[in-house]
């Protein structure tokens, strides 16, 4: 009311109206729900949310990695490796794109994990000794690869072998 004409007003009155008109839409709702979640650490409160946004907006490379986020949240590693790597693939030159490649990289490690152990756990020790080094190439610095493939190793009977491994 001091303010009643100008530029400033103008624009104030501009961006009150976008923003307005943002909130009253679902997606962009569903949007700002989601992504405030999985800042939370709520994967599986912003799985919902984010869902919607990107059913809205395919191309929202944001709302894409986010969903990512919370399936990386919720333990589903193969949806958020999916999910990460669409988010990469709309936006190479993303300001996330650095969070989304480490992102990437630990649920694709973790995830091979997984289908080593599972596959270990089932007897089938050649599939298993294959994730377990795709695991490790993905990431030399961590130790859980090596201590699966001696674990096949072992199960193979290959003292030795496990040994080394386990060293």
């Amino acid at each position: 009311s001091v303010f009643s004409d100008g530029d400033n007003v103008t624009a104030a009155r501009a961006q009150f109206e976008a923003q307005q008109k943002q909130l009253a839409d679902p997606a962009f709702r569903a949007k700002a729900e989601g992504l405030a979640a999985v800042d939370a650490g709520q994967g599986s409160k912003a799985v919902t949310e984010l869902q919607k946004a990107v059913s809205a907006n395919h191309a929202d490379s944001e709302a894409v990695g986010a969903l990512g986020q919370a399936y990386s949240q919720k333990g589903d590693r193969a949806r958020a490796v999916a999910q990460f790597e669409k988010a990469i693939a709309i936006d190479p030159q993303s300001d996330n794109r650095g969070k989304w490649d480490s992102l990437l990289k630990v649920n694709r490690y973790w995830l091979l994990i997984q289908q080593g152990d599972n596959a270990l756990k089932a007897g089938q020790l050649s599939q298993a000794q294959s994730y377990y080094a795709q695991a490790q190439r993905v990431d030399r610095t961590d130790s859980y690869a090596v201590l699966g493939l001696g674990d096949v190793a072992a199960a193979r009977k290959e003292a030795a072998a496990a040994e080394r491994y386990y060293q």
